[in-house]
């Protein structure tokens, strides 16, 4: 796919277009163009940031949103710049300067974050401290809604692009229990954002500097495009000492959250 930059790379200003390809699960290949479309020799890789943290998240200024048509259903993907080093997990990313894609009319631009406004974002972050598993057995603190003898959860990979993942229930004596459930990385909407009471953060032994991950159950339809996400029931799963519990959020509280909404609201492809 190609787009038109809208606003430069930083240091590649003769760039006028980008030709965009994914590589793999996480990385993205960029070759940059000129105005007649020609490749010049540029090649960048970018990373989803929001495959390593759930709290990424920034907003966007009003001049770029002018400059790119965005508007609120705009369909937009996000990806930052990686500076590659050997071995791949010393590599670095630059969470402070993202690239926005704008799918609906394939224009691209550069964002420059201010450090004070994104404190926990750097400019060349270690690929090392995201280097982590989250697949394997987590044990319940709470019920899964609809299913209170499932007392332990296996967390498989489902695609490749961190979106959708697979669990299977266990009861107490550690016998499958016949019960599958996909759920979807809820991050796909820029935002989904969530406070965790200190009852669960207590339950599942969560520190200031844990290792979370978060998910929402998924109601596969046919085609999938048409599955609904429960943003109102998230699942928190704590990497470090592998627990989990589900979440109920008040409607009062979170009045933008459904809990049956079609995902082709936030995903632009078929997964």
């Amino acid at each position: 796919m190609v787009y038109e930059v809208k606003s430069p790379i930083l240091g590649l200003e003769q760039i006028k277009k980008v030709e965009f390809s994914e590589i793999d699960e996480y990385f993205v290949l960029l070759k940059g163009l000129d105005e007649d479309g020609k490749f010049n020799g540029i090649e960048l890789r970018l990373i989803n940031p929001y495959a390593l943290r759930q709290d990424y998240s920034f907003d966007i200024p009003v001049a770029t949103q002018t400059l790119m048509e965005i508007r609120k259903d705009s369909r937009l993907r996000t990806y930052c710049l990686v500076i590659f080093q050997d071995p791949i997990e010393n590599s670095y990313i630059v969470f402070l300067a993202p690239l926005l894609f704008n799918e609906d009319n394939k224009t691209m631009s550069q964002i420059e974050l201010n450090r004070k406004e994104y404190p926990h974002f750097g400019i060349a972050e270690s690929l090392r401290n995201y280097h982590r598993s989250y697949i394997g057995d987590y044990e319940l603190k709470s019920p899964i809604l609809g299913f209170d003898a499932i007392t332990t959860i296996t967390l498989t990979k489902r695609d490749d692009n961190f979106i959708m993942v697979n669990i299977r229930g266990k009861k107490a004596d550690g016998s499958d229990s016949g019960i599958g459930m996909t759920l979807v990385n809820p991050y796909i909407r820029r935002d989904y954002a969530i406070s965790v009471s200190n009852e669960i953060r207590n339950l599942l032994g969560i520190r200031e500097d844990s290792d979370v991950v978060v998910f929402c159950p998924l109601v596969i339809q046919d085609p999938i495009e048409n599955s609904l996400v429960s943003f109102r029931a998230p699942i928190v799963f704590n990497i470090e000492n592998r627990t989990a519990a589900q979440v109920e959020l008040q409607a009062s509280e979170y009045p933008n959250y459904g809990t049956a909404e079609p995902i082709k609201k936030f995903v632009n492809y078929a997964l």
